[in-house]
């Protein structure tokens, strides 16, 4: 195994322990779901009171190469590379540096949000998931009788 690899692996690890501090030291209502065991891809992930808010970056990804699917509380979100980008014959790759990653992502999220009101959108190269939180986990005054 060479270092390029180590240090990947090693990276894998640290994100899985990062993310487990996180939840310990949090009340934010989500959890990772490992699909694919890699933590590589970039996605910001925003809580504020009102909603649970996803960010993947996805430049140059086609919306409808993207698949998101919810399977009972987890939120799955996947692209598949296809494989080789073809150039027509009169082409050739001066150079290649703009990276199309397979990804395959998952979250298992709380009953305190609503995923029949999921809403996405696909602009300027950013995928964005926003789960607002449920009625029956907002914040209610009760009067006494």
């Amino acid at each position: 195994m060479n270092t390029v690899n180590i240090m990947r692996e090693m990276q894998g690890i640290w994100n899985e322990f990062d993310v487990m501090f996180q939840n310990i030291n949090s009340n934010i209502n989500f959890e990772p779901v490992n699909l694919n065991k890699k933590f590589g891809y970039p996605v910001d992930i925003i809580h504020s009171p009102k909603k649970l808010e996803f960010n993947i970056a996805a430049l140059g990804i086609p919306k409808d190469e993207i698949d998101i699917t919810i399977e009972s509380d987890v939120l799955k979100v996947k692209f598949d590379k296809k494989e080789n980008e073809k150039l027509p014959p009169d082409h050739e790759w001066i150079t290649k540096n703009i990276t199309r990653k397979a990804f395959n992502h998952g979250w298992k999220i709380s009953p305190n949000y609503d995923l029949s009101k999921i809403n996405v959108d696909l602009s300027d190269g950013l995928l964005s998931i926003v789960i607002p939180i449920s009625d029956k986990a907002k914040p209610r005054t009760i009067k006494i009788q």
